[in-house]
């Protein structure tokens, strides 16, 4: 052999040696790698996860170890990625193990509707026993009603157990909502309970509850065509259940006076069936009511309301006439409607807002003795709302400040209310009281729970953060009077400078507080400490030095702005923690002085943003002369509209608090009255500055 071919097999050899070394070291690596605990190695599941690389993903969960503290995150990522890169039959099992060993876990709970969906389509009829009572447990009115209507399609179209099912899926779906809110992801069951009509047999109200219900979803046309397909199996009740869908149709298209001539000819029949009848008085009254002829409405509602039942929606009956009354000046019959319902519907999400709304129309209007049932009835049924304060401020002003009447209301704001803006403004005598702090520690947290906080922790300050707090939340909402578990959530929050989530969580165990008929005086140190933080307090303070302006005064804007969260963008394109708009801090550069083109992303700056918001509160105090109540009046609703429609408005020679009380802007009225009693409470709480 000659040397040049020795050479050349060396090498090859030498080569093919580094290339197994390489391929060891490689291979020991990946076993590092995967022998990696959890907890090491959120960020890059997260990548993987958000960009939807569910097969590598998958691969790396399978070779991760068990993890004693995300055990449950890693089960459920891993059922989610198999189940997403179409790996469905392998997914099931980790489902159910997760289920197993974690049944109370918040991502248990989260991963039962996907499972749901897989499991009844894989497994079919066979497994509809387990999962209907998975499915009507499931946390949301969306899971609640996809989840059923999963299982009304394991049945045959048009046979009357998938109508069950399907009718069952549309009361899921709108579980949550009230008359006057629409349930789109609805609309797919409607449409399979109109097209498979015929098959059904539904009984005449519940034929009534889904024509008129696919009538408000837009399907009103089809409804109209299918209701006399359907009127032969209803026997003398068919032609005035085609003649009611018609209405309603019509009414949802605007075609108020042709609706109003099909209602007024089926009250004209013979023999009509008093529910029936009641409900064509439902429907008229809706068409007036939306017509703005009130009046007539209301006797239309009382009509309704007589008979009291299904087929008519007494709730909604209720409720409109309640409105109606109030605009045609009945408010007798609006109070006692708006008492009903707060004695019987309080969960109205609009009803607080409304009864507020009415009895401020009431005062603007100086009918302030009008004014009073409503504000007080908002105050006494939804203490916790956030408007409670200002119902009984209001009140206090209509029924006098030196009245007997108006002293006891005064007096239960300032026993329920200890922080409300309405007492530095009607009571300036107690504006250095302190603000009351509770001593109590409340119970410790329960085992369970203590578990749980580290993983808080972990969570909060990885990309996976949304799983910890919809955790959080799902838990104060099952147990909301349980102080703990509020202090828990809250140290763990702080523990990662999550001010909005801190500010959140205060605000939640206030409305708690208030809601089991408690003061917020009753709260501890901790509790106003999460309500008030003090997040980028070094600079906050340093900028407040810089222009000569309170400190708390600062913070106070920051928290109505974005409760402080650095990273917000309104609707209106306003930046991060005191919300700047491009233009706003366009021009606030050039006053600075700061060289170079204007870029908008700057204002994602923590520093600049609290800079240039600082800057800006500064100059508004100086534009106003230093009085702050303007000054932070004009930060939400404009320097121009403060100066025309307050300082040189009607009201111009009332006092500075009662002239910002007439603004004629709703969000502002609001909006000054909540950074000035936040930077009072902050500058009793904390000491002034």
């Amino acid at each position: 052999m000659r040397n040049s071919d020795s050479a050349r097999i060396t090498l090859r050899s030498a080569l093919v040696l580094r290339l197994m070394l390489m391929l060891m070291f490689v291979a020991a690596g990946a076993t590092r790698i995967a022998a990696q605990p959890m907890e090491g190695r959120l960020n890059q599941l997260s990548a993987l996860w958000e960009k939807n690389r569910y097969v590598e993903l998958s691969a790396i969960l399978q070779r991760i170890p068990a993890s004693g503290m995300l055990e449950d995150l890693r089960l459920y990522l891993l059922a989610e990625s198999l189940r997403r890169s179409g790996k469905e039959q392998e997914a099931l099992p980790v489902y159910r193990r997760l289920f197993q060993v974690f049944p109370n876990a918040w991502l248990s709970t989260s991963a039962r509707f996907p499972y749901i969906l897989l499991a009844a389509r894989l497994e079919g009829f066979g497994a509809m026993s387990k999962l209907y009572p998975i499915a009507v447990a499931l946390p949301t009115a969306y899971q609640r009603g996809r989840a059923v209507e999963a299982l009304a399609d394991l049945f045959p179209a048009g046979t009357p157990d998938r109508g069950k099912f399907l009718l069952d899926s549309l009361r899921q779906y709108r579980s949550n909502s009230y008359f006057y809110q629409e349930a789109d992801d609805s609309r797919a069951v409607l449409k399979k309970l109109l097209d498979e009509a015929r098959g059904f047999r539904f009984s005449r109200n519940e034929w009534l509850e889904i024509f008129l219900r696919a009538c408000r979803e837009g399907l009103g046309e089809i409804s109209e065509r299918v209701a006399p397909a359907i009127a032969p199996f209803l026997g003398q009740d068919g032609p005035a259940v085609s003649m009611l869908v018609q209405a309603e149709s019509l009414r949802q298209r605007k075609q108020e006076a042709v609706a109003l001539g099909v209602l007024d000819r089926l009250l004209s029949m013979r023999g009509i069936d008093p529910g029936l009848s009641a409900l064509a008085h439902q429907i008229k009254g809706d068409v007036l009511h939306f017509a703005q002829r009130h009046s007539l409405a209301v006797a239309e509602f009382r009509f309704a309301l007589i008979y009291n039942q299904s087929p008519v929606d007494v709730v909604a009956a209720r409720y409109r006439l309640m409105r109606s009354a109030f605009e045609a000046g009945i408010d007798q019959d609006s109070v006692k409607a708006a008492e009903l319902l707060c004695s019987e519907s309080k969960e109205i999400s609009l009803l607080p807002a409304h009864l507020y709304e009415m009895g401020l129309k009431r005062y603007d209007a100086g009918q302030t003795t009008r004014a009073v049932p409503f504000l007080m009835l908002m105050a006494r049924t939804f203490p916790g709302n956030y408007r409670a304060d200002d119902a009984l401020g209001y009140a206090t002003i209509c029924l006098g400040l030196k009245t007997k009447d108006g002293s006891d209301v005064l007096q239960i704001l300032e026993r329920l209310y200890p922080h409300s803006f309405f007492l530095y403004w009607l009571d300036p005598s107690g504006r250095t009281k302190p603000l009351p702090v509770s001593g109590s520690k409340g119970n410790a947290v329960s085992a369970s729970l203590k578990k749980r906080i580290p993983v808080w922790r972990v969570l909060l300050k990885s990309p996976f953060s949304k799983f910890a707090k919809d955790e959080i939340f799902s838990l104060l909402d099952k147990s909301p009077a349980e102080i703990a578990n509020y202090r828990a959530a809250w140290e763990a929050a702080a523990s990662v400078s999550d001010e909005f989530l801190v500010t959140a969580l205060g605000e939640r165990l206030l409305k708690a507080t208030l809601e089991s008929g408690n003061s917020s005086g009753k709260l501890p140190s901790w509790a106003w400490q999460a309500l008030y933080p003090r997040p980028y307090w070094p600079k906050v303070q340093s900028e407040a030095k810089k222009y000569g302006i309170d400190p708390y005064w600062i913070l106070s804007i920051m928290r109505e702005e974005s409760h402080f969260s650095p990273t917000i963008l309104s609707r209106s394109n306003a930046h991060g923690l005191m919300q700047i708009l491009p233009s706003t801090g366009k021009w606030i550069a050039e006053k600075l002085g700061i060289k170079g083109p204007f870029r908008k992303d700057s204002l994602w700056n923590t520093d600049r943003n609290i800079m240039f918001g600082s800057w800006y509160l500064a100059y508004l105090r100086d534009l106003f002369n230093g009085d702050l109540f303007l000054a932070a009046a004009s930060y939400n609703g404009g320097q121009g509209n403060i100066q025309r429609k307050v300082e040189k408005g009607p009201f111009s020679g009332l006092p500075v608090l009662e002239r910002l009380d007439r603004v004629p802007l709703p969000e502002t009225r609001d909006y000054y009255k909540k950074v000035m009693g936040s930077w009072w409470n902050y500058r009793r709480f904390y000491g002034k500055q």
